[in-house]
């Protein structure tokens, strides 16, 4: 089964390929609220941009695999779409010390999941 949910990724703290470019799934949570074990809920974050008071909760239930708590509601953080996207393969003749030696020619491929954005 290939599916993805968001309360998945937000338990597993997901960055994926793209995650050094546009951060991982914490970056993009603004609020959680979680129920408890004791079955108190929990609201964490913030509907603002800034929010840097006190300690955050919110980060602590990201990427805790649902040991912490149950998400039960969650408010992100969107982005619009990148105006492009290439993926390619870049293959090196030899690495030797400080100095890597490329061929000439970038090669995409949609096999190997190699990622460079500009």
């Amino acid at each position: 089964m290939k599916i993805s949910t968001i309360d998945g990724n937000i338990a597993e703290d997901s960055g994926g390929l793209r995650g050094l470019k546009y951060g991982v799934t914490r970056d993009y949570v603004m609020a959680l609220e979680v129920v408890l074990s004791t079955g108190e809920l929990l609201q964490t974050g913030s509907p603002c941009v800034k929010d840097a008071a006190g300690y955050s909760l919110k980060d602590l239930f990201i990427g805790s695999e649902g040991t912490l708590g149950v998400i039960t509601k969650i408010l992100l953080k969107l982005i619009p779409k990148p105006a492009a996207r290439r993926t390619m393969l870049v293959t090196y003749d030899r690495i030797t010390g400080r100095h890597i030696r490329a061929p000439g020619r970038w090669k995409p491929s949609p096999d190997i999941p190699h990622e460079r954005e500009g």
